[in-house]
């Protein structure tokens, strides 16, 4: 059940990544979206500043939002906020130069740097039928800004001329302005129509939107997507005022080490029920206090998603936590068919480490590796690995590269593990064909 699971995720996950355009924040003609919002949710303005972490220091090359301007991967909503049917399958971060990329031809990357774009954040959740919702988080240098950026995002005969839309006022209650409703339908390539309902506004220097995407004849759930509106409008100023988000320690993705040379699937908080690498443990220890996880492609082909890195960063109370855990090894892991558990792994400056290879498809195929740095706890994972022994190295470096990012604070990318003389993926190999925002907001 796991594997199938995992499977139709990570196809879905590649779907969202490479996918058709989708979204509605380039709007039809409506009314000014800069109007005032009815009884808008109060612009504290936020400073920014997040509560005391208590994370290690550290000097992360490999971390590419360390200008960030607040973590939007604690703004978005999380699995917990949605409607029972829906399950997340992607989530990630969209750089300034992949936007510029993706809009090459269509908007002067110059009038994106005045807008102050400073970062843009993805979730997205399925009902493993005909509807997604999608929540995103765009942050801008300042609020003008994110009049600006909307008002780039607006062209609809530029950026979105395959569909026709309505725009109605700002949702009553939620965020300021710039905002609006937009509902309508997109016509996709093989003559088939996406229905669309979406709720925009702006908090702060944010500019949010939460969205349904219905296929096949089905109609978007709008009182489903106006409620989740009102509780992003609240997240986000939680965020923006540093006020504490559950399952959020800010800043634990920067402890990450980040591979260079794979395609990015997923990346952000998860709650120990919903991160997949914690949730296929026999038993997850005691004192969960935050994770962040990332996944990855290690391969180009279209056709299949194996094999995968990923990786997870798991904060507990106290070490004591996990030191009971590595106690028990057969505790940290799901029996997968062919397990077997990998003698006496070397992860140097570990406090405690383990390790197991184990079957994905029909042959012994994948391996995971746990290792403890203090309250922290690290587990990478490779599955679907054509060369199982090439798969345990780089495993194994990863595991001993997190553990001094977060042991040490010496965080660098291992270097001269088997595949690493491929091409590195650019922006075109990540994002694929079509509008990044249609297909992603």
């Amino acid at each position: 059940m796991h594997r199938t699971f995992r499977f139709l995720v990570l196809v879905l996950a590649l779907l969202l990544t490479c996918g058709q355009p989708l979204g509605a924040f380039a709007q039809a003609s409506g009314p000014d979206p800069n109007s005032p919002v009815g009884n808008p949710t109060p612009d504290t303005g936020g400073t920014g500043a997040s509560p005391d972490s208590g994370l290690p220091a550290v000097d992360n090359p490999t971390y590419t939002l360390a200008n960030e301007k607040y973590d939007l991967a604690a703004v978005t909503l999380d699995q917990s906020e949605m409607p029972s049917a829906f399950g997340e399958y992607g989530e990630f971060h969209v750089s300034v130069d992949e936007l510029k990329s993706r809009y090459a031809g269509q908007i002067d990357p110059k009038e994106i740097d005045i807008a102050g774009f400073n970062d843009y954040y993805l979730s997205a959740f399925f009902d493993g039928k005909d509807n997604t919702i999608k929540v995103t988080a765009i942050s801008f240098n300042t609020e003008a800004g994110v009049r600006a950026g909307f008002a780039l995002l607006q062209d609809n005969d530029l950026l979105f001329p395959n569909g026709t839309l309505t725009v109605d006022p700002a949702l009553d209650g939620v965020g300021r302005a710039p905002g609006a409703v937009t509902s309508g339908y997109l016509e996709n390539g093989d003559g088939t129509e996406t229905r669309i309902y979406s709720v925009q506004f702006r908090v702060g220097s944010l500019l949010l939107s939460v969205e349904m995407d219905s296929d096949n004849g089905a109609q978007p759930d709008s009182s489903v997507i106006d409620d989740l509106a009102h509780v992003l409008a609240g997240r986000a100023e939680d965020v923006l005022d540093g006020n504490e988000i559950d399952g959020v320690t800010y800043g634990l993705g920067g402890l990450i080490v980040y591979p260079t040379d794979m395609v990015a699937l997923f990346d952000g908080y998860a709650l120990s029920d919903e991160d997949f690498l914690l949730r296929t443990m026999n038993e997850a220890p005691n004192g969960f206090e935050s994770s962040y996880s990332v996944t990855y492609r290690m391969s180009q082909r279209a056709d299949n998603p194996y094999p995968i890195y990923s990786m997870t960063l798991a904060q507990f109370d106290s070490q004591r936590d996990l030191a009971d855990a590595f106690q028990s090894p057969e505790s940290l892991m799901y029996q997968y068919p062919g397990i077997e558990q990998i003698d006496d792994p070397s992860i140097d400056g570990a406090d405690g480490a383990a390790a197991f290879t184990y079957s994905v498809n029909e042959e012994v195929d994948s391996v995971r590796v746990f290792a403890q740095a203090g309250a922290f706890l690290i587990i990478v994972d490779i599955e679907g690995s054509p060369a199982l022994d090439d798969a345990i190295t780089i495993a194994t470096a990863y595991a001993q590269a997190n553990v001094a990012c977060v042991a040490d604070g010496e965080c660098a990318a291992p270097r001269g593990l088997p595949g690493q003389d491929e091409s590195t993926p650019t922006p075109t190999d990540f994002f694929g064909a079509g509008a990044i925002w249609r297909r992603e907001i």
